[in-house]
């Protein structure tokens, strides 16, 4: 069964992180530990920086030169590499610190999501020069470039102030000859300007249509559709230029994927208010253009203020009502578990799904209500003790000595305690995790999470395992957070 849990959500500037059990050393001391991903953690010796596993064990001695400010952190770790720095100049290294490109780069930058990609710059007659190489240090696109971007699969070079495009393995596909240059991979096309030129070019530079920029000034493009204003009016083009709709609407988004788009009008017969409604691709409106409050399309549905009652419902694509207007504020749209947070005449928050079945009340006036991600929401709670409770609204369990609970990471979230002030854990069953004995903490990953005690009037950082075990002493003045891996 997958729980619901009801606490009160507070500003707080604390951190944590967690992962495997560290084997705790005393004689040990670092100024500076942070989480470096690949199961790698950065330590600071002597002013040098280098890595320990989650042993403990120095995996890369503490010999890298790296001048780092305090909002600055330890270079991570991404697809088991990361740019580290000698002597001013950069270079790769793997998670041995094995060199795997040697220092010659003014800069690295490793892509996450693309696999053995980095963008790379150097200083050349006093000018940085950028380009894409792979992680073995073999050149993609030459490093000539005044910048280079990724978008999707295409890659955004420019030179000598024009601009250009290529293919993720260096092939050129449209010339560097365009003053500027805006990609939208999934129709294949691009936004550019090329001396009096303005208008839209495809994947090989070949023009599509131009059109006057002093009349026309183009937005986002998707679905086909290019969204356009002319005379501070919005409207739509297709991928010939032919206005498909023309522009009379003051406020306009693209269309989505249910080939609708959000527009709105504002002027004297809407006493200046914006009233929003959907078209299609024909300019026919689907949803009419009198509602104050209109939701994005989301799971089936997207929530509307009703002009007649000022009451919230749901509307469907058509803009038929799903659930009637009969709440009294709803601000966001289906979650992923087919649910929503309405507020009903009780002046109450209530979870409901698509058929409007209600699962409970679940807060009061002036509820912060979020919903459902993983079965789960967080929902403001100052009126009623701290409980447990599944989604039908039945309490589970009532948890005491609690001030606040705080955003779940791994099952287990940081609360308050009543009797000390200070924080401690607890996990989704409402089951307390050790002592409430820490001055601040960040949430669980991988396990391990960096907590902070008064030490001799000192605040110091360490690291505990899910279990509320030390597996790092509070000996470190700073310690960094965990992050991929």
């Amino acid at each position: 069964m997958r729980f619901l849990l009801v606490f009160v959500l507070l500003p707080f500037t604390i951190s944590a992180q967690f992962n495997k059990n560290f084997v705790s050393k005393s004689d040990l001391y670092y100024t500076r530990l942070e989480y470096c991903g690949s199961g790698l953690f950065g330590f600071e010796a002597n002013g040098k920086f280098g890595y320990m596993d989650v042993n403990q064990k120095v995996v890369i001695p503490a010999t890298l030169e790296l001048k780092l400010t305090s909002a600055q952190s330890i270079p991570s770790f991404s697809n088991g590499f990361a740019a580290v720095s000698s002597n001013g100049k950069f270079g790769l290294i793997d998670k041995t610190g094995k060199l795997i490109i040697p220092y010659e780069y003014t800069s690295l930058w490793v892509y996450p999501n693309q696999k053995n990609l980095v963008r790379a710059a150097k200083e050349v007659d006093r000018k940085t020069v950028y380009g894409l190489i792979t992680t073995q240090n073999k050149i993609i696109i030459p490093l000539e470039y005044t910048s280079v971007s990724t978008d999707s699969n295409l890659v955004l070079v420019a030179k000598n102030g024009k601009y250009g495009v290529m293919d993720i393995n260096g092939k050129p596909l449209i010339p560097i000859e365009y003053s500027t240059i805006t990609t939208y991979p999934k129709d294949r096309v691009a936004k550019a300007e090329k001396d009096s030129k303005y208008g839209f070019i495809d994947a090989k530079g070949n023009w599509l249509f131009e059109k006057t920029k002093s009349v026309y000034t183009f937005y986002g493009c998707n679905a086909g559709m290019i969204r356009c204003k002319v005379n501070n009016k919005f409207g739509y083009l297709d991928l010939k230029g032919n206005e498909v709709i023309i522009t009379k609407y003051d406020y306009a988004e693209d269309f989505n994927d249910y080939g609708i788009a959000r527009v709105g009008v504002s002027n004297s017969d809407t006493k200046y208010k914006t009233l929003y409604g959907y078209i299609n691709k024909k300019g026919e409106v689907v949803i009419p253009l009198k509602y104050e409050s209109l939701g994005f399309f989301n799971n089936g549905g997207a929530y509307a203020k009703d002009p007649e009652t000022n009451r919230y419902g749901f509307l469907d694509k058509n803009g038929k009502w799903v659930l009637n207007p009969v709440y009294l504020y709803a601000s966001n749209n289906f979650d992923e578990n087919g649910g929503v947070w309405v507020k009903m005449t009780d002046n109450k928050f209530h979870y409901i799904n698509k058929a409007g079945k209600d699962f409970g009340t679940l807060d009061s006036v002036g509820s912060d209500t979020k919903q459902f991600k993983d079965g789960y929401s967080i929902v403001s709670n100052t009126n009623y003790p701290y409980v447990l409770i599944d989604q039908t609204g039945k309490t589970l369990k009532t948890i005491d000595d609690v001030d606040a609970i705080y955003s779940f990471a791994e099952n287990i979230a940081g609360y308050k305690s009543k009797k000390t002030g200070l924080y401690g854990f607890i996990d989704i069953n409402g089951n307390k995790i050790g002592n409430p004995d820490f001055t601040g903490f960040n949430g669980f990953s991988e396990g391990l999470a960096r907590v902070s005690k008064n030490v001799n009037s000192k605040t110091r950082y360490g690291y505990i395992n899910t279990k509320g075990e030390t597996v790092f002493p509070f000996e470190y003045e700073t310690a960094g957070s965990f992050g991929d891996g």
